[in-house]
């Protein structure tokens, strides 16, 4: 009784090739994140170096509504170098947002910021 061993051969070099692509693509894959992953560093670091902080007040809590349920972003207000007044409300809701709210009307909280 023969065995036919070149259905096993040509098992084992399709599978073969598959794992050889699947390393390489997660290895690209792997590149990709960490370059994007220095950049982003690099990015925050030129922006700190080059920022100047200060002291901000919450003035009022802005409500946004999820497909989920409700964050309040708050509306903060500092002084800058130059005595101009800004208000602004952050635009992201990862870290700023919350439900309930992670601040309150009168907080004081540090505001970094690049003059000019």
């Amino acid at each position: 009784m023969a065995i036919n061993t070149g259905i096993y051969f040509s098992w084992y070099a399709k599978s073969k090739y598959s794992i050889t692509l699947v390393k390489y693509g997660f290895t690209v894959i792997g590149l990709c994140l960490l370059a994007g992953g220095i950049l982003l560093f690099n990015n925050t670091q030129n922006f700190v170096s080059n920022s100047i902080t200060a002291q901000g007040i919450v003035v009022d809590l802005i409500s946004v509504k999820s497909s989920e349920s409700i964050h309040y972003r708050p509306q903060v207000k500092f002084e800058t170098s130059s005595s101009e007044l800004i208000q602004f409300t952050p635009n992201t809701a990862s870290n700023i947002a919350g439900n309930p709210a992670k601040y309150h009307i009168g907080d004081v909280v540090d505001v970094i910021y690049q003059p000019g």
